[in-house]
């Protein structure tokens, strides 16, 4: 769907996942030449899931083939677009860097004081690999 999971590692921020919304099919059409970049962007149904848990028939979304070796100090972050949407990675990785006991509610708390319009609910939860 359009939730993700980021890896912080030595201070990076990394995606691991990708969208599964009806925007990513737009950008393959706009490469193709199919449709303009103005089209896609205005598509009404550019954020339509495309794949979520609980569909019928499900690809396998595995993060990486074989699984993902974690080291010590890595932190997971995973999160509701309401989250992603509203915060950009710098702030997503200040958030994280004083562990995971305190990542989440900052993350959320960063959402929050922003007081957006329209405002899509957020969801974090972080893990921190110690071993």
């Amino acid at each position: 769907g359009d939730s993700r999971v980021y890896l912080l590692r030595n201070g990076k921020l990394s995606t691991l996942t990708d969208d599964h919304i009806y925007a990513k099919y737009l950008s393959e059409m706009v490469a193709e030449g199919v449709i303009t970049d103005a089209e896609a962007r205005m598509h009404p149904g550019r954020g339509y899931l495309t794949g979520y848990i609980g569909m019928r028939s499900m690809e396998d979304y595995s993060i990486t083939p074989g699984g993902l070796a974690l080291e010590a100090g890595d932190g997971l972050l995973l999160c509701t677009d309401g989250l992603y949407k509203c915060l950009d990675e710098a702030q997503m990785r200040r958030c994280m860097v004083p562990g995971a006991a305190a990542a989440a509610g900052a993350l959320i708390r960063q959402v929050v004081k922003k007081r957006l319009p329209g405002q899509d609910n957020a969801t974090a939860l972080v893990l921190k690999w110690t071993k």
